[in-house]
Order: structure tokens, then sequence, then C-alpha cells
């Protein structure tokens, strides 16, 4: 039998590993507000970095479509998400660091949407970009497509930035990449040079 979290409101402050469950686990129409880091070992893993979250219902062996809240007030490490048509996942992160392993799908060309909520840039990454609508932008940044909407204190985006991290996968941010180190070094040379200049003329 498949662990259903239907039409809940939790706040979970269990520390991690707290609930174990040998079978895939559903969640419903729920909020979770989760205080603890790595709180789900699911379907016999024994770490929540390994553990697939299904954003569905599963009654008498259907499987359909659902709403999930996630609020966190700890990091956490997901193994992923997996979806049906249709269903949504809310993430109120509050700048917390999450790492999530991907976003699955039964079958390719399944509709979904991912909202994030409260977001700081670079506190936020994904292992893979796999059934995740992208584009570049006419400025060159990797951005996502429908279905997938970010915001911070500051903005409100129906896209986010995909910043490519350097020991894997992409960080999801809500404003466009900071420059590379080499980029960073050019700008600060061309600053030094104007500075130079400005300061020779109030000297003449």
């Amino acid at each position: 039998m498949p662990s259903l979290i239907r039409n809940a409101n939790m706040t979970i402050n269990a520390g991690e590993g707290a609930i174990k469950t040998a079978n895939q686990m559903y969640w419903f129409n729920t909020t979770i507000t989760l205080n603890s880091s790595n709180v789900f070992y699911i379907n016999g893993q024994t770490q929540q970095s390994e553990s697939i979250i299904n954003i569905a219902t599963c009654d008498k062996g259907t499987i359909s479509s659902s709403t999930a809240d996630l609020i966190l007030g700890a990091d956490n490490d997901f193994g992923g998400f997996k979806f049906q048509e249709g269903s949504t996942l809310n993430i109120t992160s509050n700048g917390h660091n999450v790492n999530i392993g991907g976003f699955f799908v039964d079958s390719e060309g399944t509709s979904f949407n991912i909202n994030i909520y409260n977001l700081t840039d670079f506190t936020l990454k994904i292992g893979s970009l796999d059934n995740i609508a992208t584009e570049v932008d006419g400025d060159g940044f990797l951005r996502t497509r429908e279905g997938f909407m970010v915001s911070s204190d500051e903005f409100f985006l129906d896209y986010a930035y995909l910043v490519k991290a350097d020991d894997g996968g992409y960080w999801v941010n809500v404003t466009s990449a900071v420059p590379e180190p080499a980029e960073c070094a050019m700008i600060l040379g061309a600053l030094a040079c104007a500075l130079a200049f400005a300061k020779r003329r109030i000297g003449k």
C-alpha cells in the first residue's frame, strides 16, 4: 500500500529519517511545513536525497493530479518529485539551501507546474533539467519556460534563471547570472582605468 498524505496541513519538527516507509509516498492537496532536515526516507531508501515524492493522489489504484505546498524552515535534500499530468508543487524556500535531484514523470510530455516562493539566489539547486522546458533568452541567459515560476521579496517572474553549478546541476535563481570571474576582472580593470584617468584630470 502506498503512503498517502491527503488533504492535510502538517508541521514537521522531527529529526532526520524520522518518517520511514517501504512504499511510495503521495502528497495530495496537502501543505507540509518542514522545520527540520531530511525527514523522509521513502520506498526503502536510507536518505531523503534518494527519496522521490509523488505529487499525485493514488485512490483505489487510480493515480491523478494533485497540488502540494512545501514550506521550508530548514535546509533539505530531495531525491526528486514525480508529477502526474496537471499536478502543481509550490515550494516556499525561505532562503534555505535546497537540493533536488530532479523532476520526474511517467510519460514524456507530461505537463506540470512548479512555483518557488521567497527564493534567494544560489540556494536552490536541481541535479537535472530533464522534463523542464528551457530556452536561452535574448541576453544569452538560460532560463525555464512555461510551468516554472519563481519569486523573491523583490521580483516575481513566470520563469527562472538557470546557472550551471561548478559541482554539477543547476542553480535556480530569480535574477540573471552573475558575471564569470574573467568578466569580473575585465569590469574591475576598466573601472580602475576610469578612476586613474579621472584622478589625472583632477590633478591637472
